[in-house]
């Protein structure tokens, strides 16, 4: 490892080609930052320095591609076996604006997902930007954070589903969870977890909230052996598939990259308004979450997982298209199967004695 005086000097060679000459980063370059990052070496104004310099000049696909191959490089790998070509992860990016203040609607489309039989091994981390996470929501529903690959591979397993806390299978990056949410800036890092899933998930629906992040995210995905992605932000600023909006999407199918609009009005939902589907803090966001699930929801919040969860169903080829999606995790909530995931998750968690 090179001297503080060292690293001070070549930080500032990097700020100075991000925000002066406004040139990418290459892909061993960036990985080498990366590493230090990890490493804890930089000051907490450095960190905040060198995120706000690559959001300015806009992130490149080698800059991620660089910082995802040291996360997983750095993190605990989790084996999915029969499972891992198969499995699919939802999540987004988190971000202000609407995304700040929904429900959390991946989370709750897993639920309705692993209930027509598609496991889901979803990957994410407590509230950064918003009022609850993921693993918030899932804790105050009774749902613990799993210690290891073993208990991931145990829960998908017995439940159908099972989520992994980022911090737990990224221990480098555990320190730089603090200084993001002290700093509150959308950044790089709210990329990186649809694309170091631990247990190396083919199949993902991602939801963006930057829209200039759409096709860096969807080619990084492609670049990094994703079998079939749909990334997505809303053009009302949702990192989900929207109903209040039309949503951009780029796909993923086997490296082959394209676009595509959907649009909720020509599916048959009703467009809606924000306040429909906001959320709140971790109580709160779990109530509506058990109420989606069990038929007990108004028609704003369920309609909005079922498109999330109809994408999904896609992504998973466990659907042609979104019509057929939409009436396959209809079915998911209508017979009870969506719910029983949701008991069987708890129940499994209480009996494991998994930490909440």
């Amino acid at each position: 490892m090179s001297s503080a005086t060292d690293d001070v000097i070549d930080l500032r060679r990097v700020l100075h080609k991000l925000v002066a000459c406004r040139e990418d980063l290459a892909f061993d370059e960036a990985t080498a930052l990366m590493e230090r990052l990890v490493d804890g070496d930089f000051t907490p104004a450095q960190f905040g320095a060198l995120l706000a310099a690559l959001r300015m000049k806009t992130e490149h696909v080698d800059e991620l591609s660089a910082f995802v191959h040291v996360v997983r490089a750095r993190g605990r790998r989790v084996e999915l076996g029969s499972d891992s070509e198969r499995a699919v992860d939802l999540c987004g990016t988190g971000g202000d604006g609407p995304s700040a203040h929904v429900f959390n609607i991946s989370t709750t489309a897993g639920i309705v997902v692993a209930g027509t039989g598609v496991p889901v091994a979803k990957h994410g981390t407590a509230a950064i930007s918003s009022n609850s996470g993921s693993s918030d929501t899932l804790q105050a529903l009774g749902i613990g954070v799993v210690s290891g690959p073993e208990d991931v591979r145990s829960c998908l397993a017995a439940v159908g589903i099972t989520y992994m806390h980022a911090p737990v299978f990224n221990d480098g990056m555990r320190h730089l969870i603090a200084l993001r949410r002290e700093l509150g800036l959308h950044s790089l890092f709210n990329l990186l977890g649809p694309l170091a899933n631990p247990a190396g998930v083919r199949r993902q629906m991602t939801g963006i909230y930057d829209a200039r992040d759409l096709q860096l995210v969807g080619r990084s995905l492609a670049a990094t052996g994703t079998l079939k992605a749909w990334v997505v932000h809303g053009r009302d600023g949702l990192d989900e598939l929207s109903t209040m909006a039309p949503t951009d999407v780029i796909t993923v199918d086997r490296g082959a990259v394209s676009e595509l609009v959907v649009d909720p009005r020509e599916l048959g939902l009703r467009r809606i308004d924000l306040a429909e589907v906001q959320g709140g803090w971790p109580a709160e966001s779990a109530r509506i979450l058990r109420s989606v699930v069990d038929g007990t929801a108004g028609r704003a919040r369920t309609e909005i997982v079922l498109l999330n969860a109809a994408a999904a169903l896609v992504v998973a080829e466990r659907a042609e298209n979104l019509q057929e999606g939409l009436s396959v995790a209809e079915e998911s909530i209508r017979s009870g199967a969506a719910v029983d995931v949701l008991d069987r998750w708890v129940a499994w968690s209480k009996a494991q004695e998994v930490h909440t």
